[in-house]
C-alpha cells in the first residue's frame, strides 16, 4: 500500500529499497492483479448505434475492464457489425447477437432477437431468424 506522505515518487524509492531476490520478484508477480473483463448486459447484448447500411447494423457492446495497475474498473465498449436480414432494428434498440460464419470483411454476427425497442413498441415475436 502506498502512503501519501511519501510524495509523488516515494513509491519508486520504496520499491527499489525492497529485496531484489528472485523469490521476492516471483511473489510480486503472484500478487499482481488479474486483468478482468465483465460484460454489463451479456457477452453479445448491446445497443444499435447505426442502421444506415443495407441489412447491416452497428451494435455497441458495453463492458467493464479492470485496470491491472490501478485496480479500478473502467467502462469500455466495442462496436460490432451485425447482419439484420429483414431490417427490423432501429437506432437505440437493445439486441442480442449470435456469432456466425464471416458474412463480409467486418461482419460475423447475426441479430438473434430484439430485446427492447427504443420507441417502446413490442419487438417482433417470434423474431424471424435467417
Amino acid at each position: 500500500s502506498l502512503s501519501v506522505a511519501r510524495g509523488a515518487w516515494g513509491w519508486v524509492r520504496a520499491y527499489f529499497r525492497r529485496s531484489s531476490s528472485t523469490a521476492s520478484r516471483e511473489a510480486d508477480c503472484l500478487r499482481m492483479p488479474r486483468v478482468d473483463i465483465e460484460y454489463i448486459m451479456g457477452r453479445f447484448i448491446g445497443y444499435v448505434v447505426s442502421n444506415k447500411m443495407q441489412k447491416t447494423i452497428v451494435v455497441q457492446i458495453p463492458y467493464m475492464w479492470r485496470h491491472p495497475k490501478y485496480e479500478r474498473w473502467v467502462n469500455r465498449r466495442t462496436r460490432v457489425f451485425a447482419h439484420d436480414e429483414y431490417e427490423l432494428c432501429g437506432v437505440g434498440d437493445l439486441v442480442k447477437l449470435r456469432q456466425s460464419r464471416p458474412l463480409s470483411k467486418n461482419k460475423s454476427h447475426v441479430v438473434d432477437v430484439i430485446l427492447r425497442k427504443e420507441d417502446g413498441s413490442e419487438p417482433p415475436s417470434p423474431f424471424p431468424n435467417v
